[in-house]
């Protein structure tokens, strides 16, 4: 994997890092790290490299994930936790291969509707935010193996959720979405405070 981890980039502006990363273009990676350094914005560049099918952005500064971010329709994997994200733009529900989206330790309110559209995804973390609902159909998603929502308001409610969507079901074959929270109900597993990302590694490897 191609790393610019822990402040490797330098400033993000000068001429030798628009270099190392426009050069990126050619070589079409894969995986791309550019964990730890202290980014405000996502470099332009980066969004250029549609190859990428795995991209960690966390342990930044960013306020926001940029729209253009859609570009890179091969992502499987966007880790930007660890940052300052306010909210996630609607946009992603054009990223259709997602499977693992990890935002949790950022500034969101709520999860958009635009999420439930992600028909691939097999792994949400939104853990310690601010989120005080849930889009009912995030329940619904055919893939979702994992939703962490801990530390959050919602945590608290979720049970509910659960139980007013699962009602309406005839049958789930035994498959259940794994739920993270901070509740006590034996439906839920409370866990370590492990993120998603390590509870599935086989779609987090980088």
């Amino acid at each position: 994997m191609e790393r610019f981890a822990n402040n490797s980039l330098g400033p993000i502006a000068s001429a030798e890092t628009r270099r190392a990363l426009g050069a990126l273009a050619e070589e079409r990676p894969e995986r791309l790290s550019l964990a730890g350094n202290g980014l405000v914005a996502v470099p332009a560049s980066v969004l250029s490299l549609t190859s990428l099918t795995c991209l960690d952005l966390s342990r930044n500064a960013l306020p926001c994930l940029p729209s253009s971010l859609t570009r890179l329709d091969r992502l499987i994997v966007l880790r930007a936790h660890h940052n300052a994200l306010r909210a996630l733009p609607p946009h992603l529900r054009h990223l259709a291969c997602l499977e693992e989206l990890d935002v949790a330790h950022n500034a969101l309110t709520l999860v958009p509707d635009a999420l439930t559209e992600l028909r691939a995804l097999r792994v949400l973390n939104v853990a310690h935010n601010a989120i005080d609902r849930l889009p009912k159909a995030l329940f619904e998603l055919p893939q979702l193996d994992v939703l962490d929502a801990r530390g959050n308001p919602v945590a608290a409610t979720m049970p509910l959720l659960r139980e007013s969507t699962s009602a309406d079901e005839e049958s789930n074959d035994g498959d259940e979405t794994e739920l993270l929270s901070d509740g006590s109900s034996s439906d839920w597993w409370a866990g370590d405070d492990r993120g998603a990302s390590e509870l599935r590694s086989e779609v987090t490897a980088l």
